[in-house]
């Protein structure tokens, strides 16, 4: 007998062994667990570190039955299109959206229109943008600023999806699910994920997963903004505070083009000394467009 009907589903409540947790040193557990009618139990553990945006997502399943249990580890994130679906700061459209990268297509934008087209008319079953099976991929949510990222274990083989319920209105999802898992009699499993929650800072998440960092948008101007963002990066590191770092970086953008702008204002003083004598001769043959050209 098989115990795939007892699986905790997204309406499980799970309970923890206090009401309230505090993280006072480097690091702290919160445990959720859920034991189902024949005596399994299934824990959700969230490990969070100081002054770190990373979290350790672990599910352990312990099967003390005499029965085997088969199922799936199942993650997604979800939202809604924010008010102006295009996102923007003054007239700088920026994305707000579902992402995923694989290991064939890198890092690929699936925005809320794709997931409506996929869905087809009925909206019924897990119909999406991706359906793809593959290892070493992440899922996220970005915004201009933030971003919310799952990341398993690059080995790890996950169906990747999208969804739109139609019970959850204006709401979307990106997802994975595993390769289905098996727990003999007396057995226990565990699988660890990672899920970044916080802002966009690239050095942070180019360590966590390859392709993350592009998440930030430099736009297509991306060729300029990058590299000058890593130099900015890099005074910060010296500097500490960013107000002087972009200062500094302005006084070094004005030292490179220094010979440049010094050939322009030699160029516009002679400009401004010639001046007098055009609008002399303009005015002499202003009749004559020839003989003012001459």
């Amino acid at each position: 007998k098989r115990l795939k009907s007892l699986t905790p589903t997204a309406k499980t409540v799970f309970t923890t062994a206090r009401d309230s947790y505090k993280l006072e040193g480097d690091e702290l557990t919160v445990d959720l667990s859920w034991t189902n009618s024949a005596g399994m139990t299934f824990i959700k553990s969230f490990t969070f570190t100081h002054a770190s945006y990373s979290i350790n997502v672990s599910h352990q399943i312990k099967n003390p039955t005499p029965l085997t249990w088969t199922g799936h580890s199942f993650v997604r994130l979800e939202r809604a299109p924010p008010a102006d679906s295009g996102g923007g700061l003054g007239m700088l459209p920026t994305y707000t959206g579902a992402v995923y990268y694989s290991p064939e297509n890198k890092y690929d934008k699936v925005d809320f229109d794709d997931i409506d087209d996929s869905l087809g008319p009925q909206q019924k079953g897990y119909l999406d943008a991706i359906n793809s099976e593959f290892a070493g991929g992440w899922i996220a949510m970005i915004e201009h600023y933030f971003v919310g990222a799952f990341i398993p274990p690059k080995d790890d083989v996950y169906r990747y999806f999208t969804h739109k319920p139609v019970r959850n209105g204006n709401r979307y999802w990106i997802g994975m699910m595993s390769t289905e898992k098996t727990i003999k009699p007396n057995e226990e499993l565990e699988t660890n994920l990672t899920l970044y929650v916080g802002p966009k800072i690239q050095k942070d998440m180019e360590v966590l997963a390859p392709g993350l960092e592009l998440s930030v948008d430099f736009g297509w101007l991306t060729f300029l903004s990058k590299p000058l963002f890593w130099l900015l990066d890099k005074i910060h590191t010296f500097v500490g505070n960013w107000g002087w770092s972009i200062i500094l970086l302005t006084l070094l953008i004005k030292l490179v083009f220094y010979k440049l702008s010094e050939t322009s204002y030699k160029s516009m003083a002679r400009m401004k000394k010639l001046a007098p004598r055009m609008k002399q001769i303009s005015d002499r043959y202003a009749d004559d467009r020839q003989r003012k050209g001459q």
